[in-house]
């Protein structure tokens, strides 16, 4: 069984298909893709992504899989602004300037620290050091703080170093400075894997009749609340209700993957989404989920029937950095008659917004282009044609946006990425070990390896049996 029907769930469970495996997806909502959510508006310019929405840099996983389902990326090269006087003033060399100062954080120097040998910082304290102070000019140092920040989803205050550092480095590899977006939004993906999961099963030839009556690879809509494992190979009972509350015939399996999200993870228990598992984790375990931290994303998507930037310095949006903002960063979405702007909040900011209604949302969004553009908030709304908010925190099957490291959580992502008593295995951007985390290339590689210890571990189990 596989537990989630996200990117890392699909991707795992259609590898253990094609290899002959019997394996079922169990998902809590009425859809596949997790933290990837693209909604198709009738006269919206574009299909909006309230979740994943961009592919950063030329992963091999991802740009194999889009490629797979058809899926082209369109390049991206926005234009960077900042508001000044009511208008947009370009400031994309001040963006490649702090991206640079982003990218140059001093690695933690080799000491008695961890395991390693290394003694960790929070990020924070190393953008206070002097001479980090000292370099670019102070705009550029906001901005690249903010970045820090608003891409990590993370409280520098608290965010590991050694992991951030270990995240830059890794998107080096990928050419992570390169922006693109998939063609029609990100959900073709996980369906496409969803048919690659279904055909493989069709595939595995037990016959037209069993086939008939065999329950889809995907069951949607199945809430799983409990995960009773013996703490020993080859015994997990899962119980798991509709979305109605109705309580479903228990399943049974010889080993679960589990790629739910860590803010689900970290539920308390009882809480919506939550997952009860008798009897609990392994405290090694329990204390590497506790060692990371699920960062918050709050995204409003605004539709307008006219530019209202139009006139202020530029014809096209791009980027747009607000300093100081509710809403630090904002992006076009659409440029055209009907532009789409997406206006953004991560880590501390999005925290800062918890709680407010959804008109709320909406209000302190054009609040914060309406000071931009040095605009009465009333004449801005008459530029406003839909809002849709989006407030990951508040989904009781996701609990977060996205990942981020600690002071101290360096190693807990290795801990979570290996198996459990040959039994659980543990997948999802959170446990990815190579810098990837908090990205949806990170989420198939995580998937890749869990489907390769269950390969082991079965394999390895009944050498004789097959599949």
């Amino acid at each position: 069984m596989v537990i989630g029907a996200g990117v890392a769930g699909l991707e795992a469970a259609g590898a253990l298909a094609r290899g002959g495996w019997r394996v079922a997806v169990l998902e809590a909502r009425d859809r596949v893709g997790g933290r990837i959510d693209t909604r198709a508006e009738p006269d919206w310019a574009a299909p909006i992504d309230l979740g994943a929405e961009f592919v950063h840099g030329r992963p091999p996983i991802l740009l194999d899989r889009l490629h797979a389902a058809g899926i082209d990326v369109v390049s991206l090269r926005p234009p960077q602004h900042r508001a000044e006087g009511g208008k947009l003033v370009a400031a994309t060399r001040e963006w490649k300037r702090a991206l640079a100062l982003a990218a140059d954080l001093p690695a933690p120097e080799a000491g008695a620290g961890d395991s390693s040998g290394v003694v960790d910082r929070t990020v924070a304290s190393q953008l206070s050091r002097p001479d980090w102070r000292r370099r670019g000019t102070a705009a550029e140092r906001g901005l690249a703080r903010a970045y820090l920040e608003g891409f990590n989803a993370a409280d520098l205050r608290r965010a590991s170093l050694r992991a951030m550092v270990a995240q830059q480095r890794a998107a080096d590899t990928v050419e992570g400075d390169l922006l693109g977006r998939p063609r029609g939004g990100y959900r073709a993906l996980p369906l496409h894997l969803a048919e690659q999961l279904a055909t493989a099963i069709r595939r595995q030839g037990r016959g037209p009749r069993a086939a008939a009556s065999a329950p889809p690879p995907v069951r949607l809509g199945t809430i799983v609340e409990r995960l009773v494992w013996a703490g020993a190979p080859g015994s997990v009972r899962i119980q798991a209700r509709a979305a109605d509350g109705v309580a479903l015939p228990p399943l049974e399996a010889r080993l679960v993957i589990v790629t739910v999200p860590l803010g689900v993870l970290q539920a308390p228990a009882g809480a919506p989404g939550a997952i009860r598992f008798v009897p609990p984790l392994p405290a090694p375990l329990r204390t590497a989920v506790d060692g990371l931290a699920m960062g918050t994303v709050t995204k409003v998507v605004i539709r307008f029937n006219r530019a209202p930037w139009h006139g202020r310095g530029s014809r096209e949006l791009g980027f747009l950095h607000v300093a100081g903002g509710a809403f630090p960063t904002l992006w076009s979405l659409a440029e055209g008659e009907r532009p789409v702007v997406v206006a953004w909040a991560a880590g501390p900011a999005a925290e800062r917004l918890r709680a407010r209604t959804p008109a709320e949302l909406r209000r302190v969004a054009l609040e914060t282009l309406a000071g931009a553009f040095q605009m009465e908030l009333a004449k801005l709304e008459g530029f406003v044609d839909g809002v849709i908010p989006a407030v990951w925190a508040d989904d009781p099957f996701a609990r977060g946006a996205y990942s981020w490291v600690p002071l101290g959580g360096s190693e807990a992502a290795a801990r979570l990425a290996r198996p459990v008593a040959d039994t659980l295995i543990f997948a999802g951007e959170a446990t990815e070990t190579g810098g990837h985390a908090g990205t949806v290339h990170g989420a198939l590689m995580t998937g890749a390896r869990a489907a390769e210890q269950a390969r082991v571990i079965l394999s390895r189990a009944a050498p004789d049996r097959g599949r």
